[in-house]
Order: structure tokens, then C-alpha cells, then sequence
């Protein structure tokens, strides 16, 4: 099973994750936004200074977007339930031809947090 949860940076994802991921015992859980902080970190660079860097460089986002659909290769080939979220994880996918649960996908606005996970 792969669970995606698509929302803006700091609309709460990764809370909304970590109570997913225990509701539904998934063993992966795929953080974009936790892949390009470990991308501006191995370049030494802030977030903020990567973060303008990506802007105009959009060699950036494709490296994210490439390691979203190779995580969830990898996750199909072990047969492990995962959940990707960032901002586009569901389109990225969907054009990869990797399906997510129809049920399961989300996309989340900060504050509609929901109180039962």
C-alpha cells in the first residue's frame, strides 16, 4: 500500500504522517522536504540559501522528484507499505505509473489536522 499526503511546506505533513504511519503499520515513510534539507546540508548550504539556489535551478526539484519514484519503486519491489508526502509526491507517481491508494491520498492544508491520529 502507498499512502501520499501532498500539502504546502509547514502545513503539518509530517505529523499527519507519523500518525498514518502508525495507524497503518507502514514500515517507509518518504519526506521530500526531509530530502532536500539533506541536499542543501551535503552542499553546505542553509536551507534558505539552498532553497534560493533551487529557484532558478530546476535540476533541484527533478532530483527531488526522481528519488520520490525511486523510493517507491523500492518500496513496491519489497512490498512494503509507505507513505510519500511532500508537495506533489501524488502527481510524481501518477506519472511514474506508480499508484497510490485512491483512499489514501491527501492533500492537506495547515490546520485540518484531524484529532483521532
Amino acid at each position: 500500500m502507498i499512502i501520499t499526503i501532498n500539502g504546502l511546506s509547514g502545513s503539518s505533513k509530517g505529523t499527519m504522517v507519523k500518525g498514518l504511519a502508525r495507524h497503518y503499520r507502514c514500515e517507509w515513510a518518504y519526506s521530500a522536504g526531509n530530502f532536500f534539507r539533506a541536499l542543501a546540508q551535503e552542499r553546505g548550504k542553509t536551507l534558505w540559501a539552498f532553497s534560493k539556489i533551487a529557484e532558478k535551478d530546476t535540476r533541484i526539484d527533478m532530483l527531488v522528484d526522481q528519488e520520490t519514484v525511486r523510493s517507491a519503486l523500492l518500496c513496491l519491489e519489497t512490498s512494503r507499505n509507505a507513505i510519500f508526502e511532500g508537495r506533489l509526491p501524488m502527481y510524481h507517481l501518477k506519472k511514474a505509473k506508480i499508484e497510490a491508494d485512491p483512499h489514501l491520498v491527501m492533500v492537506w492544508r495547515q490546520g485540518s489536522f484531524p484529532q483521532d491520529l
